[in-house]
C-alpha cells in the first residue's frame, strides 16, 4: 500500500521542543462523546503557570469548530484527563511503552552510534508485542532512524509516533502504522509534512473507524477505510463573538496570533474591547509584532492596546508582572514608560526578572523617553538607594545574625540606570566611597562586582586606582584586569601612571607573599597588565621618568616583571 499523503502540504522547519520532551505547544486528552472530540491544550510550562494551561476544549469534527470548556465540564463529558508522559530515551535497550489498554510494547535498538548532536543514531529498531517481534523502518521519515516516544496497539494495528532527540530536545517526524499480522508498513506521514509533527497521544474512536492523533500542531484524524487524513491544525486566535483568546482550527499550519497570545498571557479582562482595538490596527500589524527586535519599539498606532495590558504590571504573581514588562516594553507609550520607571525604582526583582526590568528600562532611556520631572525624581531616587546600600556596606563590622545584607546588584543596576539617563553621579558616588575605603571583605566584594561590570567604563577609573593602592594583595586581579590591554584598545587606557600603580601593587603582593614567583596565578593578570601598558605610545619613555616615584625595591620588581615572558592565550 502506498504511503499516506496528508491533506496539508505546507512544509515547515522542525518544531523545537524542550529537552524534557515537552513541546512549547502541545495537545492531548483526546476523548469521544456524542460525536464530539474532547481535547486539552498546553503551552510552555503549564505545570507551574496557569496562564499556559491546561485548557479544555470540545471539537466538532464536522464543522471544525472549537468550544472552550471548563475543566469540570470536560470531566463530566469526556472523563478525567491525565498529562501524557514521555520518558523514553533514544538508543536505550528494551524500552517499555505501556499502551492505553495497559499492554506492554518493548522497543529496542541495535547497531547504535553516538550522533553529532543529541542522542545516538541506530541502524536497527524492533518492537515486540506479545509473541510478535516487528522490525520497523523509521528512516523513511527521518533518514537516520527515529526514536518511538509514543505507541499504541489496536487489534493488529500498531501506531507509532516518531521523533529525534536533538541538542535542545525532541523534534517531531510524524507517525507510522504497521500491521502486526503481516509485519508490513501500512501508512505513514508524508515525508515532507511529517517534519515538525510531534505525536503526544493516539486514540481509536469508539466505532473503530478512525484513529485520532494529537500532536504539537493540533489533531489529526485517520479514516481506516479510505486511508484519508484530515488535519485539524490548531493555533491561537480570537473568538470573533466574544473576543476571547482560544485555539482555533485551520486546514493548514498557521501561526499563532501574537495579540491573542498576549491577551492570554497577560489575562486581559475586557476581551471584546481588546479584540476590537486589535482589529482597528493597520494591516500587517501582527507580522510586525512577531518580528519586532528587542531594541525596537512599536509604532504609536499600537498604543490603543496599552490600557488593556497595563493592569498586568500590578499583578500579584511576579511571573505575570514580569511577562507584562517584557511585552509592554515594545510600546512607545508614556504610560508604559512611567510604569517601568516606577517598577525600576521600587521593586527590582531577582534573577531573570531583574535582567528583564533593566533591559526594559534601558530601552526607554536610550531613546530619551525618560525626561523632565520624572527623570529628575528617578535620578534622586536611584542615588538615594546607592547611598543607602553603601552605608550598609560600610557598617559591616556591626553586622550580626539577622542583620540586613547589602544588595550589590542594586548598586550596579542604579549606576547603569543613571548612566542610561546621561548622568555619571552614580560613578562619582562610588569613586568617593572607595577613595576612603580600606577594602574590608564587604567593600572588597562590592569592588569585585563593580570592576567586572564596568570593565569598559572610564568613569570607574578612580576606584580602580584606589584598589591598586590599598586592596589586599591577594585580591588585585580585578583591578589589574582593568588596565590589561592585551585584548582591547582604548585611547585613554594607556599611561605611565597606571604602569607605576601596577608595579607598586605587584610589589605589595610579593612583600606579603615573599615565596610567590611572578608566575603565581594570583598576580599573573597584573604582570600581563604592566607589560601591556608599556606597549602604549610613549608609555615606555614616560615610565622611565615616572619611575622616580618607585622605591628601590619597587623598581627591582618592575625590572623583574619586564623580564617575564607572557605566553599568548
Amino acid at each position: 500500500m502506498k504511503s499516506l499523503l496528508l491533506i496539508s502540504v505546507l512544509i515547515t522547519i522542525p518544531q523545537l521542543v524542550h529537552a524534557e520532551g515537552e513541546p512549547w505547544q502541545r495537545f492531548s486528552g483526546i476523548r469521544f462523546s456524542g460525536g464530539k472530540i474532547g481535547f486539552v491544550a498546553e503551552v510552555g510550562d503549564a505545570a507551574t503557570d496557569p496562564s499556559q494551561g491546561p485548557f479544555f476544549y470540545e471539537l466538532d469534527p464536522v464543522t471544525s469548530k472549537t468550544k472552550v470548556l471548563k475543566q469540570e465540564e470536560y470531566r463530566k463529558r469526556f472523563g478525567e484527563w491525565t498529562k501524557p508522559v514521555t520518558n523514553h530515551k533514544y538508543g536505550e535497550n528494551a524500552t517499555l511503552i505501556v499502551t492505553e489498554k495497559n499492554e506492554n510494547l518493548t522497543i529496542d535498538y541495535q547497531e547504535c552510534e553516538q550522533g553529532e548532536e543529541g542522542g545516538p543514531i541506530c541502524k536497527k529498531q524492533f518492537i515486540t508485542s506479545g509473541a510478535v517481534r516487528l522490525p520497523i523502518d523509521s528512516s523513511r521519515l527521518c533518514n537516520i532512524g527515529c526514536i518511538v516516544p509514543k505507541a499504541e496497539k489496536y487489534d493488529d494495528l500498531l501506531v507509532l509516533g516518531l521523533a529525534l532527540e536533538g541538542e535542545y530536545g525532541w523534534y517531531g517526524y510524524g507517525f507510522q502504522i504497521y500491521s502486526l499480522k503481516t509485519k508490513k508498513l501500512l501508512l505513514e506521514s508524508d515525508s515532507k509534512t511529517a517534519v515538525g509533527l510531534l505525536v503526544s497521544e493516539i486514540r481509536m474512536n469508539p466505532e473503530k473507524s478512525a484513529l485520532w492523533i494529537a500532536s504539537n500542531l493540533g489533531l489529526h484524524r485517520i479514516a481506516l477505510r479510505d486511508k484519508k487524513v484530515t488535519d485539524y491544525f490548531l493555533s491561537e486566535g480570537f473568538d470573533s463573538a466574544s473576543g476571547e483568546a482560544q485555539f482555533l482550527v485551520g486546514s493548514t499550519r498557521g501561526e499563532n496570533d501574537p495579540f491573542a497570545v498576549l491577551a492570554r498571557r497577560l489575562g486581559v479582562t475586557q476581551p471584546k474591547a481588546f479584540f476590537t482595538a486589535v482589529k482597528a490596527l493597520p494591516p500587517g500589524s501582527a507580522d510586525l509584532m512577531r518580528r519586532l527586535g528587542w531594541e525596537e519599539l512599536l509604532p504609536p498606532s499600537f498604543n490603543s492596546l496599552v490600557p488593556f495590558l497595563l493592569p498586568a504590571l500590578s499583578a500579584p504573581e511576579d511571573r505575570v508582572a514580569i511577562r507584562a514588562f517584557l511585552s509592554l516594553c515594545k510600546f512607545d507609550d508614556s504610560r508604559v514608560v512611567d510604569a517601568v520607571v516606577k517598577r525600576y525604582l521600587t521593586k527590582k526583582g531577582d534573577g531573570t526578572s531583574r535582567y528583564l526590568i533593566e533591559n526594559c528600562f534601558n530601552r526607554y532611556a536610550k531613546r530619551s523617553r525618560i525626561t523632565g520631572a520624572s527623570a529628575a525624581a528617578l535620578k534622586a531616587g536611584l542615588l538615594n538607594q546607592i547611598d543607602s546600600e553603601l552605608r550598609l556596606i560600610r557598617s559591616e563590622p556591626q553586622w550580626g545574625p539577622g542583620s540586613p545584607r547589602p544588595d550589590y546588584r542594586l548598586i550596579i543596576q542604579n549606576i547603569k540606570g543613571l548612566k542610561g539617563l546621561g548622568d555619571d553621579s552614580g560613578f562619582k558616588t562610588v569613586n568617593t566611597f572607595f577613595a576612603e575605603s580600606a577594602f574590608p571583605d564587604g567593600e572588597r566584594s562590592l569592588f569585585d562586582e563593580i570592576a567586572a561590570e564596568f570593565l569598559s567604563d572610564d568613569e570607574i577609573r578612580p576606584t580602580i586606582i584606589e584598589a591598586l593602592k590599598r586592596i589586599p594583595p591577594h585580591s588585585l586581579t580585578r583591578a589589574c584586569q582593568y588596565f590589561d590591554m592585551r585584548w582591547r584598545s582604548r585611547a585613554g587606557r594607556y599611561s605611565a601612571e597606571y604602569a607605576v600603580a601596577i608595579a607598586k601593587a605587584v610589589h605589595r603582593f610579593r612583600t606579603a607573599v615573599p615565596s610567590a614567583p611572578l608566575s603565581d596565578g594570583r598576580i599573573g593578570t597584573c604582570v600581563a597588565a604592566f607589560k601591556s601598558q608599556l606597549k602604549g605610545d610613549g608609555v615606555e619613555a614616560a615610565f622611565q621618568s615616572a619611575s622616580s616615584a618607585l622605591s628601590a625595591e619597587e623598581k627591582a620588581t618592575a625590572n623583574q616583571i619586564r623580564a617575564v615572558e607572557i605566553k599568548a592565550d
